[in-house]
């Protein structure tokens, strides 16, 4: 008797293995992937950031996201410390924004992976929170709009950081 032989089915873009994602090389640099494939937080950013929007933009509710020290101290308004950073101010700032964000924070959250790249968010939200309260409450008495700021900064240091460059250094002026 002859034995028909079953071709094994194509292995997925990834592999659980003890609850953290493993993705290839090729994978991270593929731009036809799915898109948040491995990075939940960053998919959670984004998505957090656009229905913050919707729900702000049907009520009204954008100066309620305002980091403003002097409501926050004067008037004891201490939520706007956690919502300023959800969502930004303006259509045009979502877009631009979610440009610059979604490919960054997919990067960067596959390759350190989640819960270091979930960690790295939290630290770099509550430093820049506590400093822009000790800051603008000392120095400056302007409010700040919402957005999710300071992790675009974050990830930009961490693009600057880690992001070989395209010419070589004889190109350069200094």
């Amino acid at each position: 008797q002859t034995q028909r032989v079953l071709a094994s089915p194509p292995l997925p873009f990834y592999y659980i293995s003890r609850s953290k994602c493993i993705m290839s090389s090729s994978q991270l640099s593929n731009p036809k992937a799915v898109w948040f494939l491995g990075a939940p937080v960053s998919k959670a950013i984004v998505i957090t950031a656009v229905v913050t929007y919707i729900v702000a933009e049907m009520n009204k509710l954008h100066q309620a996201l305002i980091f403003d020290t002097t409501k926050i101290f004067d008037h004891a308004q201490f939520y706007r410390i956690f919502v300023c950073n959800l969502t930004f101010g303006s259509m045009g700032e979502l877009i631009f924004g979610l440009l610059a964000l979604c490919p960054l924070l997919r990067r960067f959250e596959r390759e350190m992976g989640s819960r270091k790249f979930g960690a790295f968010i939290v630290y770099t939200s509550i430093l820049s929170t506590v400093m822009e309260l000790l800051f603008f409450n000392i120095f400056f008495d302007i409010e700040r709009y919402s957005g999710p700021y300071p992790q675009l900064g974050a990830v930009l240091g961490l693009f600057h950081k880690f992001t070989p460059r395209m010419h070589p250094k004889f190109f350069g002026v200094l």
